[in-house]
C-alpha cells in the first residue's frame, strides 16, 4: 500500500476536530452533553482522531516517504470502519421528524411489549424442529466424493450444495425453518424432500407455514398496526380531548382518500338487498 497524497489525509482529520470544536463552542458544555447525538459524535469523532493518529505516528516513514506497506492494511481497515460510524449520525434525523419518530417509537414500544409473542414464536420453532428432526433426519445422504464434476439440475438442492441444511441436528433444522419462513427458495426444500422423502413431506412444511406465518407473523404484524393507531390517534388528540376517549382506525386515517357513497346509493342497496330489503324501504316509484 502507498500512501501519496497526505493532504486529503490531514483534511479528514482537521475536518472532524473542526465539526467537534464548533458544535461545543455554539452550545455550550453543559447543552452539549445533555444530547446523546452529541455524545455519540464525540465518542466517533475522537476515534476517529486516535486511529488516524496512531496510523499517521507508527508509519510516519512510511506515508512521508511514500513507502511500500503491506501491513498498513490493517490500520487503514480500521479507520474505514470508524467512518462507517460516522455515517449512523444521520439516523438523528429520524428523531426530528414526527412522522419518522412515530414509526420508530411505535416499533421499540412493541418490540418492548412482545416477550409472550416472542416465546410462543420460540415454542413453535422448538416443536417443528424436533417434530422435523424425528421425520426427516439422515433422509438426505451428504455425499461422501467430490461431486463437482457431476451435471445436476439448475436450481436443484444437489446443485445449490444445500446439504448441510437439513434435520439432522437442531441448529440446522433450525435453519430449514427459517428459510421456509422467509421464502428462501422455499421450493428448493420441498421438492428435494418430496424426492428423496415422500410426497407427503410437503404437509409438513405447509403445516410449517400455516401456523407460523400466516397465524403468529400476520398476528405480529396486526400488533405492530394497532400499536401505530393508537400511538398516531394519541399525538394528533388535542389536549382538550384527552378525557374523551376515540377510536382511530384505518378508514379513518385515510378516509380522505376515500369516496363515501351518496344516501341514494345506500337507500337502494338496502332496498334490493336480499336480507335486508323491506318494503318501508322501498321509493314509491318503485
Amino acid at each position: 500500500m502507498r500512501l501519496q497524497n497526505v493532504s486529503g489525509y490531514k483534511l479528514r482529520l482537521f475536518d472532524f476536530l473542526l465539526f467537534g470544536t464548533a458544535k461545543l463552542w455554539s452550545l455550550g458544555l453543559k447543552r452539549y452533553i445533555c444530547s446523546f447525538d452529541n455524545l455519540y459524535n464525540t465518542l466517533v469523532t475522537l476515534s476517529l482522531v486516535i486511529a488516524e493518529l496512531v496510523c499517521v505516528i507508527k508509519y510516519s516513514d512510511i506515508i512521508f516517504r511514500s513507502l511500500p506497506a503491506p501491513d498498513l492494511e490493517g490500520s487503514w481497515n480500521c479507520i474505514q470502519v470508524v467512518n462507517i460510524l460516522v455515517v449512523l449520525r444521520f439516523l438523528a434525523i429520524v428523531f426530528h421528524v414526527k412522522q419518522l419518530s412515530l414509526v420508530y417509537e411505535t416499533l421499540l414500544d412493541t418490540l418492548r411489549n412482545l416477550k409472550a409473542m416472542a416465546g410462543v414464536l420460540i415454542v413453535i420453532y422448538y416443536v417443528f424442529a424436533i417434530i422435523g428432526m424425528e421425520l426427516f433426519k439422515d433422509s438426505i445422504p451428504v455425499p461422501t466424493t467430490n461431486e463437482s464434476d457431476i451435471n445436476f439440475t439448475c436450481g436443484t438442492y444437489q446443485q445449490l450444495d444445500y446439504y448441510a441444511i437439513n434435520f439432522n441436528d437442531f441448529a440446522s433444522a433450525i435453519v430449514v425453518l427459517w428459510n421456509i419462513m422467509i421464502v428462501n427458495n422455499w421450493h428448493v426444500f420441498l421438492r428435494a424432500y418430496r424426492e428423496l422423502v415422500s410426497p407427503w413431506a410437503q404437509l409438513y412444511f405447509i403445516a410449517w407455514y400455516l401456523v407460523c406465518v400466516i397465524i403468529c407473523l400476520n398476528v405480529f404484524i396486526a400488533l405492530i398496526l394497532e400499536a401505530f393507531i393508537t400511538r398516531w390517534d394519541t399525538d394528533n388528540r388535542p389536549q382538550q380531548d384527552d378525557t374523551h376517549m376515540s377510536r382511530l382506525s384505518l378508514h379513518k386515517i385515510f378516509r380522505k382518500d376515500f369516496q363515501e357513497p351518496t344516501e341514494d346509493d345506500l337507500r337502494k342497496e338496502i332496498t334490493f338487498h336480499e336480507y335486508l330489503g323491506n318494503s318501508c324501504f322501498r321509493p314509491r316509484d318503485i
